[in-house]
């Protein structure tokens, strides 16, 4: 059961409960007490529920909101970026499956993590991911910086 459904339920259950067919239950001080009671309760829930709605509301237009910096670069080009940061001129990509790329040369590997983390360091940003993109008979490399949620 999930938080909000647990306090909620705690809320109901608190509630005071009278048996109305009982012989002048209704019209007794304790019967209205009750119902005040129940009231507040009921309007405690309500505002409950009003501020939950918005403040779920918010978290997902800061979602929406968040600016994210990107570059596409044609896979030559981002074998140009690797081969510069790591000095090494035989360096190619080779698309994996899953959308991302794995580097290699005679004597180095780089896998998609690893591609990142130069990504990061060539566009000067704390993290990042690339995506493997394939559009009109030519291959891409989508890198998307990774922002931390607040």
């Amino acid at each position: 059961m999930d938080k909000i459904s647990q306090i909620k339920r705690e809320i109901f259950i608190s509630m005071k409960m009278m048996d109305t067919t009982i012989k002048d239950v209704k019209e007794s001080e304790e019967y209205k007490i009750a119902q005040a009671y129940n009231q507040g309760l009921r309007d405690a829930m309500a505002i409950f529920e009003r501020e939950m709605k918005r403040w779920f509301l918010d978290r997902i237009e800061m979602k929406i909101m968040t600016k994210q910096n990107s570059w596409l670069l044609t896979k030559e080009e981002a074998e140009d970026v690797l081969r510069n940061l790591l000095d090494n001129n035989s360096i190619y990509l080779s698309r994996q499956k899953g959308g991302f790329y794995y580097a290699e040369s005679y004597s180095q590997e780089l896998d998609g993590a690893e591609i990142d983390e130069r990504m990061a360091q060539y566009f000067n940003i704390d993290e990042c991911e690339h995506y493997a993109v394939f559009h009109e008979y030519k291959e891409y490399m989508l890198v998307i910086e990774v922002k931390k949620e607040r």
